[in-house]
């Protein structure tokens, strides 16, 4: 860079440059028209905005601005950035300097090390296939792959995971711009280490637009109800089911929003609270499913549009099994400007297939487990029907099942009963079920709550008659 301050070969011996990372601290530079704007939003959306630009999520990196008349006090403060990217592990840097009449003005970013990834073309043609291959560095692990078509698809293609190093590949069926994202577990859950565009039959044109955001409120509730808006008309645009708003979801969000906040940690695993699924049920709700985005925003459509770019985050908004959403928000104040931590939830409460719940099918999947078992299929009988719906009405009190057998059409009658969140995994665990003596089969299947856990279950109680 020409510049004659030695700390810059420090710097350059301590890390690694990357060209990425010297483009965004250059359009940082390009893009501050005073002092006041620099301070105050180049440090938080812009220099997001920019990362994302550049195929790099903001996971890891950290943005500096220092700013004086060369001389030893300008080193001093570059030396301090220096330490401080050292003590937590960063490994790869870039920067950009300008020289004004007055002083000297220098960007900085730099990286921590979480992955390395086999070169990657930006362009592709119809029907080409990458190669996505690389390792991810400790703390990370288990990466995983996210995949938005030019659609608004978004799928999830299988990934070899050996010990640290990934591998997989994938084919481009459509013209159009496609979104790669590469996630893996971190100590708080899964973050996105990688998001970068690939144009597909066309040519990539790389034009970096800043928008600058500004909170719409303070009142975190009108944000929520904001967010939840511009969810419904993304799943309407796709004729996706409306979700339905929870309050006590909401609830739980809220109060993460709030822990994050507080302890300044930022994941969906926490050291307080647990994972999504731990502050569902702390909160007496057991729903079959939750998934759960995170978003660090400074107005609610920001937030909004920076989970759409992420496909991860983008299919739980489309996801199609969610029943239910709750949405917390909650604002703090960063370098004096106002920005909202947002967590969304999704749930299904839904614990058996609608169509398990008909005798007719419960039986029909209990003979094709009986034929994997060269067992010969067995007959769904009225009677056993009418008497297991009896006997079902005892699930969730504790009381033992009692048949009435007196006018029974049978010589012998079992009777089986339990509570399940897997029917059909676990009709395939029931043993007497596949008994090559049994002839006939009333089944009757009732949705409570388990009595010790509170948690959504299935009673299946099933009486198998011998002739």
């Amino acid at each position: 860079m020409g510049s004659d301050l030695s700390v810059f070969r420090r710097i350059d011996k301590a890390l690694t440059a990357d060209v990425r990372l010297d483009r965004a601290a250059a359009a940082v530079l390009s893009l501050m028209a005073d002092r006041q704007m620099i301070v105050a939003s180049a440090m938080g959306s812009t220099t997001k905005q920019i990362l994302w630009w550049e195929g790099i999520p903001d996971a890891g990196d950290e943005f500096g601005f220092i700013s004086g008349v060369p001389g030893r006090g300008l080193e001093r403060d570059l030396e301090n950035w220096l330490e401080r990217q050292r003590d937590r592990g960063a490994v790869r840097y870039g920067m950009a300097e300008r020289t004004l009449p007055t002083h000297r003005e220098i960007a900085l970013f730099s990286m921590a090390n979480h992955f390395s990834l086999q070169p990657v073309p930006r362009e592709q043609k119809l029907n080409g296939t990458i190669r996505l291959a690389g390792r991810v560095y400790p703390p990370f692990k288990n990466a995983s792959l996210y995949i938005t078509s030019p659609a608004g698809r978004t799928v999830q293609p299988k990934v070899k995971n050996r010990g640290q190093r990934f591998n997989t590949s994938f084919t481009f069926k459509q013209r159009g711009l496609w979104q790669v994202e590469l996630v893996a577990d971190g100590p708080t859950g899964p973050e996105p280490i990688a998001n970068f565009p690939v144009a597909v039959g066309k040519k990539h044109k790389k034009e970096l637009t800043i928008r600058y955001w500004s909170l719409e409120s303070e009142d975190s509730s009108r944000l929520e109800k904001r967010l939840f808006k511009l969810l419904g008309r993304e799943r309407k645009k796709r004729q996706l089911k409306r979700l339905e708003w929870s309050d006590q979801l909401a609830a739980v969000a809220r109060n993460y929003a709030e822990e994050m906040a507080r302890t300044g940690i930022v994941g969906h695993l926490s050291p307080e609270s647990g994972s999504p699924m731990d502050r569902v049920k702390a909160a007496k709700l057991y729903p079959m499913k939750v998934s759960e985005n995170l978003a660090r925003a400074y107005s609610a459509h920001e937030a909004h549009q920076g989970l759409m770019r992420s496909p991860a985050h983008r299919a739980n908004i489309l996801n199609d099994w969610a029943s239910q959403t709750g949405i917390g928000v909650t604002v703090i104040e960063d370098h004096e400007l106002k920005v909202m931590l947002v967590v969304q939830l999704f749930t299904v409460d839904q614990t058996v297939d609608a169509g398990l719940k008909k005798p007719k099918k419960v039986i029909q999947l209990i003979n094709k487990y009986r034929r994997q078992r060269s067992r010969k299929p067995v007959k769904g009988h009225p009677w056993l029907n009418r008497m297991a719906k009896r006997v079902s009405q005892r699930c969730f009190t504790g009381a033992a099942p009692e048949v009435p057998i007196n006018d029974s059409p049978f010589k012998k009658i079992q009777v089986i009963s339990f509570l399940t969140n897997n029917l059909a995994g676990n009709l395939g665990q029931q043993q007497l079920f596949f008994r090559p003596d049994i002839t006939d089969l009333g089944i009757s299947v009732v949705e409570g709550r388990d009595p010790k856990s509170g948690e959504p279950v299935v009673c299946v109680t099933a009486l198998l008659g011998q002739r």
